[in-house]
């Protein structure tokens, strides 16, 4: 017998992305100058992205047990892989410092070592790790409003009829 264990999964992954967005987004670091914002982040993401990655697989059995509206969820799928993608970017972003200087001491190639700066350089820029982190969260905010749908219908959320709209189902 198979069980819908998905719900079990997604929660923690949402609150910690979720979290991730919010740090990024406030100017806490400003508030709060003690605090490693860096390293908890980091946690943030790294405990996130691998919930993520969990509820994913954990998501393709629940829909092949309830077997909801098709187009609502791959809407759904879309959305939750849309957001995965946001945070393992955000993931690497944040890491990539962490790392430099062991990659270029394994990379020899002057070139490779440029082209990898070059990606460091736009990975890290405020703006685009701001912009990727709304988009994150405005990702979770509509994966979450489809798997409302997909399981109380449309009545139980005021936005649900707006969202289907807006994606055309």
């Amino acid at each position: 017998m198979q069980y819908d264990i998905h719900p079990i999964f997604i929660h923690f992954p949402i609150a910690f992305l979720f979290f991730y967005s919010v740090f990024v987004v406030l100017p806490l670091e400003k508030w709060f100058p003690r605090i490693q914002w860096k390293a908890l982040r980091i946690i943030l993401l790294v405990v996130g992205v691998l919930g993520a990655l969990i509820a994913n697989s954990t998501g393709e059995i629940a829909g092949n047990l309830n077997r909801p509206d098709k187009n609502i969820l791959n809407s759904h799928q879309w959305f939750a892989g849309a957001t995965t993608f946001f945070y393992v970017v955000l993931l690497i972003s944040e890491s990539i410092s962490c790392i430099k200087n062991f990659i270029h001491k394994k990379i020899s190639f002057k070139t490779l070592q440029k082209l990898f700066s070059f990606i460091e350089i736009i990975l890290t820029f405020k703006p685009l790790i701001i912009i990727l982190a709304i988009l994150g969260f405005f990702s979770i905010l509509i994966t979450g409003i489809l798997r409302g749908i997909m399981i109380y219908g449309t009545t139980a959320d005021p936005l649900a009829q707006l969202l289907l709209k807006l994606l055309g189902i």
